[in-house]
């Protein structure tokens, strides 16, 4: 499986279309081939290869003697009753294609991720949107529900900025990652951000590649705000980097000749971008209104706006019950007790965990203090920032994170 590699000598700095073309698809058809020879076909319906590779927009950079490129994404849609069976199964199949990837010489992660039609409404509209326009079917037939007229709405542009956070948190917690991947990491959760306000302002742009032109055409008619022209400069330099691969073509474009001074400047543009637009989403959501604050006065004031927006975003009945029913197995990835009691406490006064946990990371993020905590029900998550981060592995808070929706 990935023979490839073993054919690459050839690539030097970079990838012609036709060898980036090459590379990609024998990975996907080999985890696909491999996939299927792990499953039981008969309770499968359908595979849908989803994100920058569906898009034909997926990287690949040579880093030293290791490639890395963009993740695979497959939705599995399979019958109800495999489907239990099937969450364990793929998760074990997704980590071992990944690690024979790695041990190959290419940094990626290969992810199988069942889905069900009656589960439906539990999905994110942005995930049910791109199932429908920019997902490749692999196998078998669409669902017809996927057909429906789907767009993302605006709690899926925030939790797109949260899951940004969290990709930036376990980049950059992790000392095994190369400069390479930081600043691919960089440049993708960037391209993120934007995504997110154009959602907010109703504007769906599913392509890297037209994402920046939609923008300055918003920003020319005085409709989108936070961002300016100088951040769409160098986010066109990160949709290019993004679909080229080529590190030095962005040292060129960003006019950087050492490459960790660009690293630094693409970890305080992501921050900054990141910040501003959260306090824009959070603000609108929260407050009902955005003031025209300075980027050091929405410093001062996000803290707050936080908490407000975990205490204003109880889970609905129907949520809640599911979030009970789930708890045990959740917050058992825990193991520090003191901790595992704290989120329990949350998720029985109907916080959803994944608020919680986007609430630590942000603060985590923004590295600041415990001060603003001032309300009793949030209380407790005193106790987490002042502790969680010196007794909790950090990647293990952002996967107990991934499991809740």
């Amino acid at each position: 499986m990935f023979w490839l590699m073993e054919n690459m000598g050839y690539c030097k700095k970079g990838f012609l279309t036709k060898e980036k073309d090459f590379i990609l698809g024998t990975v996907v058809n080999s985890a696909l081939e491999y996939f299927l020879r792990s499953v039981d076909c008969r309770y499968v319906q359908c595979i849908l290869l989803t994100g920058s590779l569906a898009r034909d927009e997926a990287t690949i950079i040579r880093s030293g003697s290791h490639v890395m490129m963009s993740d695979l994404d497959f939705i599995v849609f399979v019958k109800t009753p495999y489907y239990f069976i099937a969450k364990r199964r793929f998760r074990e199949i997704s980590k071992k294609l990944t690690e024979t990837c790695q041990k190959r010489g290419v940094k990626t992660r290969i992810l199988f991720h069942p889905q069900l039609k009656i589960l439906q409404f539990l999905t994110p509209k942005i995930y049910l949107y791109e199932y429908r326009v920019i997902s490749k079917l692999m196998y078998g037939e669409i669902p017809d529900f996927v057909n429906r007229g789907w767009v993302p709405t605006a709690e899926d542009a925030l939790d797109l900025i949260f899951s940004s956070i969290a990709d930036y948190i376990s980049v950059k917690s992790c000392i095994k990652t190369t400069t390479s991947e930081n600043i691919y990491v960089y440049a993708k959760r960037s391209l993120t951000i934007l995504y997110s306000i154009l959602i907010i302002e109703r504007i769906f742009v599913y392509r890297y590649s037209e994402r920046v032109t939609r923008a300055i055409m918003a920003l020319k008619q005085r409709s989108l705000p936070i961002i300016d022209y100088t951040d769409l400069f160098i986010l066109d330099a990160l949709t290019r980097f993004k679909l080229s691969g080529s590190i030095e073509g962005l040292k060129k474009s960003l006019q950087f000749d050492n490459i960790f001074e660009l690293l630094n400047f693409l970890d305080r543009f992501f921050k900054t971008l990141t910040i501003k637009v959260l306090y824009y989403c959070l603000a609108l959501k929260t407050w009902k209104k955005v003031e025209n604050d300075s980027v050091d006065e929405i410093y001062k004031k996000l803290p707050k706006l936080l908490v407000d927006f975990v205490q204003r975003s109880k889970l609905p009945y129907d949520k809640y019950v599911l979030n009970i029913l789930s708890m045990i197995v959740c917050t058992n990835k825990i193991k520090d007790k003191k901790l595992r009691k704290i989120y329990s406490s949350f998720c029985i006064k109907r916080y959803s965990i994944r608020n919680v946990i986007n609430l630590v990371l942000t603060y985590y993020f923004l590295d600041e203090s415990s001060e603003y905590f001032k309300s009793l029900e949030l209380q407790p998550l005193k106790d987490i920032l002042l502790n969680s981060f010196k007794q909790v592995n950090i990647q293990k808070l952002i996967e107990l994170r991934e499991s809740h929706y």
